[in-house]
């Protein structure tokens, strides 16, 4: 009798410790996601005015990569809006201990946020393929390569979009379970294949314009500042190995669970990826901070004026 008891106040003091421990967990991804979203959101977004100020600057007109980039920014937004609120609603935490409620609205907010991140990716990667076109002034084969990649863009964004609108059928059982639906075995193998597709063209895109600028005919101190601009692509594929080795663990039926770190490194690599597609416009503004800087550090240098 003892013995039982024993063992029910062990079970319930157990239970009541891993609620506390799974309280503190989602408090913590809590914190971090929103921290996350609204840091590298910022970051994207004054990436983009100093993009625009830039263009100004050397009364260059808006071009369509320049439209591309925008729209690209508002999908981010919209992920990030999806992460704040699922970052309010119960991350970290085991999806069956959260209220019914909670998560069907956790899983519509996934869900949503899924087709956000797909579509910022297409019209980021659009824009970073028509600036190297126009930039470098592709012809011949490359011209044909670029092509080749702005249709890839668009294919995958397509094949992407629909097949996470139908991972489950009727689409809205992903969020409300309580309704008559299944969804394929097959899902975390199809978010694998697509976002590894999506890091090759990464790659890809970092690759190309470094082997362009070394056939230009430019002076070598010339074609490594331009290539360094470039590699800056180079942060972006790490969070995406990192996003794509996340999925390979990602549990659809647990997803506030195993989702957190998948959507960690999603907002940072979207957002990171309008960055890099910006610094690369930012050459006017970075050759007036460096001129600014080194004539600072000359003054600072000179010697005083002495009437001893």
């Amino acid at each position: 009798m003892e013995s039982g008891l024993d063992l029910m106040a062990f079970s319930t003091r157990y239970t009541r410790e891993t609620k506390r421990a799974d309280i503190r967990e989602s408090a913590h991804w809590s914190r971090t996601l929103i921290s996350i979203a609204v840091t590298f959101v910022a970051m994207a977004t004054i990436s983009f005015l100093l993009r625009l100020w830039s263009r100004q600057k050397t009364k260059w007109k808006l071009a369509l990569e320049d439209v591309l980039m925008g729209v690209g920014l508002v999908f981010s937004y919209l992920l990030s809006a999806c992460v704040i609120i699922a970052a309010c609603n119960g991350v970290g935490y085991n999806i069956w201990a959260l209220p019914r409620q909670t998560q069907g609205r956790v899983g519509l907010v996934f869900w949503l946020g899924q087709k956000f991140w797909v579509l910022s990716h297409v019209f980021v990667k659009l824009s970073i393929i028509l600036l190297i076109r126009r930039l470098l002034y592709i012809a011949g084969n490359w011209q044909k390569v670029t092509s080749g990649l702005i249709l890839f863009t668009i294919a995958w964004g397509i094949t992407t979009i629909v097949g996470n609108a139908l991972q489950c059928l009727p689409p809205r059982y992903f969020w409300e379970r309580n309704i008559d639906g299944h969804c394929p075995d097959n899902q975390e193998a199809f978010a694998i294949t697509m976002g590894s597709m999506a890091l090759a063209e990464d790659v890809f895109l970092l690759v190309i314009p470094i082997m362009v600028v070394w056939q230009l005919k430019l002076v070598r101190t010339e074609k490594i500042r331009i290539t360094i601009l470039f590699m800056f692509g180079g942060v972006v594929c790490i969070f995406g190995i990192l996003r794509v080795i996340e999925l390979i663990h990602y549990q659809a039926e647990n997803l506030t669970a195993s989702g957190a770190f998948e959507v960690t490194w999603a907002v940072i690599e979207i957002n990171l990826g309008i960055v890099c597609g910006c610094v690369v416009l930012m050459r006017p503004l970075l050759h007036s901070f460096v001129t600014f800087l080194k004539r600072y550090l000359s003054r600072g240098k000179e010697p005083l004026n002495s009437d001893c």
